[in-house]
């Protein structure tokens, strides 16, 4: 099996850290590079690393001389490295023993996909919570065109997921699309790229523990109400790059952005209106049926992974307006000339 290297990205996680790299150095069944990116920590973070690093010689550590941000530390960190698969770690997650094994063999096995990924438990302060209270598509384990889904949200976190390095490579990893000072949804935009490009493994198995806690990124943009509006830049990244997009996927982001971020339209009456619009409709009418079906073939996957009795409805889009997205996309194509 080809080797991995996990390359753990920390600032100030002196509470989580010695946990964090243990996990990761008791990987089994496969052939783990460890290295920890410390974006010039102000904590004990690089004290208890380098000291980690002394006893155990499969951790390299690396310490930046000044903070450069959390995508140009993940930069670093892809470009620092050369294993074929690549795991990028955040500094206080932890992964199980058979994490990297269980995405790599998925890989192996379907040379074809891009990255693969599994889902994880979720912290918040140190109590255990009720999923990962995020929307997830309801997909079997094995290989999957995973684009469309991701016009609409993003539940795959770098921790569980294992990168081929050869199409990151190929796309720029962590490029000038991503601002040098946001602060998280860099993997949304990478994770869409990726799949633009090839099929995801999907594993459905839990294959760690993710934290939720006051000095967390996400936390953060939560706290300056920057979470909708870092989401919102996903989907513009996503919508400009035409190199990388179709119309269709580009459109369906877009969708999306506006009847459920920038709106309370919902998405389905926005698509409708999209294609009825003076200005964009004409560039939807060629793809009128497949933007129409392939929105409700996304949306209707979705399920909010939480066993809180209070998220049981919910859900990205209400099931009666998905029908109208069916029914008209059918007449649609049943109005489409015959070849």
């Amino acid at each position: 099996m080809p080797k991995v290297d996990i390359a753990i990205t920390t600032y100030n996680h002196e509470d989580f850290i010695e946990e964090c790299v243990e996990s990761c150095l008791n990987q089994t069944m496969v052939d783990c590079r460890v290295t920890v990116f410390d974006d010039a920590s102000t904590d004990n973070t690089g004290l208890i690393c380098r000291e980690m690093s002394e006893a155990d010689k499969r951790l390299k550590f690396v310490r930046n001389e000044k903070n450069l941000g959390m995508v140009a530390n993940a930069c670093k960190a892809f470009t620092e490295t050369d294993a074929p698969y690549f795991l990028m770690m955040h500094g206080d997650d932890v992964i199980f023993p058979n994490c990297v094994a269980e995405l790599a063999v998925g890989l192996e096995k379907n040379p074809e996909c891009t990255f693969a990924y599994g889902l994880a438990h979720r912290i918040v302060d140190d109590g255990l919570s009720n999923g990962m209270y995020t929307f997830i598509p309801q997909l079997p384990d094995g290989p999957h065109r995973l684009l469309p889904y991701l016009c609409f949200t993003n539940w795959i976190i770098y921790s569980f997921a294992l990168i081929r390095r050869e199409p990151m490579a190929r796309l720029g990893h962590f490029d000038a699309h991503l601002r040098r000072d946001g602060r998280g949804f860099i993997d949304h935009y990478i994770f869409a790229r990726l799949a633009s490009l090839g099929p995801t493994f999907v594993s459905n198995k839990r294959l760690g523990y993710y934290r939720m806690h006051a000095s967390s990124s996400t936390s953060e943009l939560q706290r300056d109400n920057r979470y909708k509006e870092e989401a919102i830049h996903v989907y513009d990244n996503i919508f400009h790059d035409l190199d990388v997009f179709d119309t269709l996927t580009r459109y369906m982001a877009r969708a999306n952005q506006i009847g459920r971020l920038l709106t309370a339209n919902g998405i389905a009456q926005t698509a409708l209106d999209m294609l009825r619009s003076h200005e964009i409709g004409s560039i939807l009418t060629p793809i009128a049926p497949d933007f129409l079906q392939g929105i409700h073939d996304a949306l209707k996957d979705f399920r909010f992974d939480s066993r809180a009795p209070e998220t049981a409805n919910f859900r990205l889009e209400a099931a009666e307006n998905l029908a109208i997205l069916a029914q008209q996309a059918e007449a649609l194509r049943q109005l489409a000339p015959a070849n």
